[in-house]
């Protein structure tokens, strides 16, 4: 798999090729006993096949275009992202993961960077953006309409990552 995804980021091995040497890889009688591995491995597929569905990021000139970008794509590129981060024991695996989230973060990079300009733009001159609910007006809009139903449990979960969130 590590040969196969180092040629794959390389330009030189398609993508179903490395679909066929995780499913080999899955099989192997060990795959069982490193479950934290597989996962990795699979999270490693996951991104992968995520850099060829990129969106295009000069379609998406509104904050709610960016932010829903985000969610769609980014948020989950972000959490397999972490799986790669402690890299693997095997040189071969580890030099492939690294290659693997160079390039995942170099675009991640680029979207931050265009979401930056977005949301500084929208802050200049900050309207009602469909689709996005500052948090401030979620008692206001949301809540309190509820309330008058049925009892409410709000629970606030301060600085989490959208990474965080699809992973829960």
């Amino acid at each position: 798999f590590a040969t196969a995804l180092q040629g794959f980021l390389r330009g030189k091995v398609a993508p179903g090729h490395l679909e066929e040497q995780l499913n080999y890889v899955a099989r192997h009688h060990e795959a069982t006993k490193q479950t934290e591995r597989m996962e990795r491995i699979r999270m490693a597929l996951r991104l992968a096949r995520s850099l060829g569905t990129w969106p295009d990021q000069a379609r998406r000139a509104s904050l709610a275009h960016v932010a829903r970008a985000y969610a769609e794509h980014g948020g989950h590129v972000d959490w397999a992202r972490r799986y790669l981060i402690g890299g693997d024991e095997t040189a071969e695996l580890a030099t492939a993961f690294r290659l693997l989230t160079d390039h995942v973060r170099q675009r991640r990079e680029q979207q931050n960077k265009h979401f930056a300009d977005v949301l500084a733009a929208w802050h200049k001159v900050p309207t009602a953006t469909e689709g996005l609910l500052p948090i401030e007006q979620t008692l206001a809009r949301i809540v309190a309409s509820l309330a008058k139903a049925t009892a409410v449990l709000l629970l606030v979960m301060d600085g989490m990552s959208y990474a965080d969130f699809c992973e829960l």
